[in-house]
């Protein structure tokens, strides 16, 4: 097989019936010979107790593009995904999540997006973007001047230009953020593109991936996630812009707290202290989410529920 232009890939672990509608929505493109030479399809599997295996090699048989990788062990998120960024051959690689699938006709897009826009660093999808029209930024400054960050945060909307990733990544380990920790160094001083989402729309999202625990995994991927953005102006980030998100984040706080209360964060001393310790310079965020913070998590189950069901 000649070097792909792009490498989709795959970080999966005990996900085999979401894999198979993964591999699906990609190879039922396949048809088209360009697609088909153009692309691999690169797995990690983080040491899956069910039959991913069986199942990866099953399509191997038919689709000689696919390459399948199993670790002996469970590495974590981000490892597992660094992997699958570590093995892809292609000038371009997609980080794919194993639960989404791919609008049919769409890889062509993607394809020739790339094929026109070889030099940018990186490719960010927008999740409610549906037309064709592509926005082009000459930097990271440029986007966070408007109040927003790049769309990267859903592992699947990265396209990553290989050339332009730092050889070292381990420091991004464990943050459950490295894809999001690349793509903010990588677009601080290089031109990047956004397109729209070329994924099906899901109405129901699976959390057992998460293992919320008593310190809660969105409130503690919250967390990762304005420290990652605090950091920023080493880089290279201008302060004002990172500042105007970080108070969006404070902003965001009452409500992802009472999120991870959902799903099992504990009202305990230690997540206190987490919550002041990172959020004290913003007092009224911070008083807010501490009554979210004690209110007991059966009365935000109900109210969830009752949501659920009438809304």
């Amino acid at each position: 097989m000649n070097k792909p232009l792009l490498s989709i890939c795959i970080p999966t672990f005990n996900r085999v019936s979401y894999l198979k509608e993964c591999l699906d929505s990609i190879v039922c493109q396949s048809d088209d010979k360009e697609i088909f030479s153009k692309t691999e399809i690169v797995i990690s599997d983080n040491a899956s107790r069910d039959n991913t295996q069986e199942l990866v090699r099953e399509y191997q048989k038919r689709f000689h593009n696919i390459r399948y990788f199993r670790n002996k062990k469970n590495l974590g998120f981000d490892r597992n995904v660094d992997n699958t960024i570590t093995l892809a051959s292609g000038d371009f690689c997609w980080t794919l999540a194993d639960d989404e699938e791919i609008k049919k006709e769409e890889l062509k897009f993607l394809l020739e997006t790339i094929k026109k826009h070889q030099e940018i660093a990186y490719i960010g999808m927008e999740r409610l973007k549906n037309d064709d029209k592509i926005e082009y930024f000459k930097n990271g400054n440029e986007i966070l001047k408007t109040g927003n960050l790049p769309p990267g945060g859903y592992l699947s909307f990265n396209i990553f230009n290989k050339k332009f990733l730092p050889p070292n990544h381990e420091r991004y380990y464990d943050n459950f953020w490295l894809h999001y920790s690349l793509v903010m160094e990588i677009i601080a001083k290089n031109p990047f593109i956004i397109i729209k989402n070329i994924l099906k729309n899901k109405e129901t999202f699976d959390y057992s991936w998460k293992k919320e625990g008593k310190k809660g995994h969105c409130f503690t991927t919250y967390r990762y996630l304005k420290k990652i953005i605090q950091d920023l102006p080493l880089f290279g980030y201008e302060k004002k812009g990172v500042n105007k998100i970080l108070n969006g984040f404070a902003r965001g706080l009452p409500k992802t707290v009472a999120s991870a209360k959902i799903y099992g964060l504990e009202t305990s001393w230690e997540n206190f202290v987490l919550l002041v310790k990172d959020f004290y310079h913003y007092p009224l965020w911070l008083f807010l989410s501490t009554i979210v913070f004690l209110i007991p998590t059966p009365i935000f189950k109900f109210f969830k529920k009752i949501k659920t069901k009438f809304f």
